[in-house]
């Protein structure tokens, strides 16, 4: 039997986060977080799936499993092929999105939307149809009742830093000199909740802050050819999104995120959240590793979990 594995890796936020919402340049970071997606056709059997994050479930054949209505990822995939007939009747399906758990908690670097790549990896290659990027974004917002950027499902295809803008993402080489350390503040954070009240309180901002805003943004993201401008401007946005938080208690510096940026203020290490913040992931930046290490150490001492996250150069891949 044949192997059919999708890959695609997770993501965090560098830069952008929010504001890329508003058509602002941001700056995407995969990480080496991997859901993979492995269809094994089979000759009899009905299909099988079997998953981390869901009950396994059985069906006599492709077309009970679609008439049931139970796998929603699939199903929305699916119906999405011109030539879903061309699927094998019998077969086994696995979905892993294990790496993107610490214990139970989810570390929030996009499972949802590598999973969805993954899987679309794979079920492409057995019908002969590519899905595109911006259909793949369509899919997900529709499967998680959100209106995202997309980020995330660029990410996934792309692999290694991504400037991502309206939709589409190029390949960008990161800083020369940059170092990073990642921090879980052990709980999880509901990404779709913050993205609902971040549009609520934007259309009561006025025009001008967020002008300024983009403003930052493309700063950074056109500041990669020089390591120290880099942190300079990244500063002075993150700076602008914690003022813009205190005023409207959005929630993006939870307590855990608020600790790292006390304990990376005091070593002169920029600290921020990844994404939608409160919860979730946190990224330490400096061009200085000695300074980064004193990060480690206290974050260490205050409890906080260290992830052991690399950059993935590869993006959304299929093995046999």
């Amino acid at each position: 039997m044949t192997h059919i594995t999708g890959r695609a890796p997770g993501k965090l936020v560098l830069s952008g986060d929010y504001i890329a919402l508003l058509d602002a340049p941001a700056l995407v970071l995969a990480v080496n977080c991997v859901a993979s997606a492995i269809l094994t056709p089979k000759v009899a059997g009905g299909w099988s799936i079997r998953s981390n994050i869901a009950s396994d479930a059985e069906y006599d054949s492709l077309t009970s499993l679609l008439d049931s209505g139970d796998q929603q990822l699939l199903d929305t995939l699916i119906s999405a092929l011109p030539t879903p007939s061309t699927l094998p009747e019998h077969a086994e399906l696995e979905l892993d999105t294990s790496a993107f758990y610490e214990n139970t908690n989810k570390l929030g670097v996009g499972s949802s939307a590598a999973i969805l790549v993954a899987l679309a990896e794979a079920l492409g290659h057995v019908t002969g149809h590519r899905f595109t990027t911006k259909r793949l974004i369509e899919l997900h917002n529709s499967l998680h009742g959100k209106n995202g950027s997309g980020l995330d499902i660029v990410a996934a295809k792309l692999g290694g830093l991504t400037r991502f803008q309206n939709g589409a993402g190029v390949r960008v080489k990161p800083p020369s000199g940059l170092n990073m350390r990642f921090v879980f503040t052990g709980t999880s954070t509901s990404t779709e909740p913050m993205l609902l009240k971040f549009r609520t309180l934007v259309e009561r901002r006025s025009e001008e802050e967020v002008v300024n805003w983009q403003k930052l943004a493309t700063a950074v993201a056109e500041s990669l050819h020089e390591v120290k401008l880099f942190l300079r401007n990244l500063a002075k946005l993150n700076q602008f999104v914690f003022e813009f938080d205190q005023r409207t208690q959005l929630g993006i510096y939870g307590s855990a995120h608020r600790t790292a940026l006390e304990i990376g203020n005091d070593v002169g290490v920029l600290y921020k959240p990844c994404g939608a913040g409160g919860g979730d992931t946190g990224v330490a930046l400096s061009d200085d590793p000695k300074a980064l290490d004193a990060f480690e150490r206290t974050v260490t001492r205050k409890g906080l979990n260290l992830l052991n996250l690399k950059v993935e150069n590869h993006g959304a891949t299929v093995q046999l």
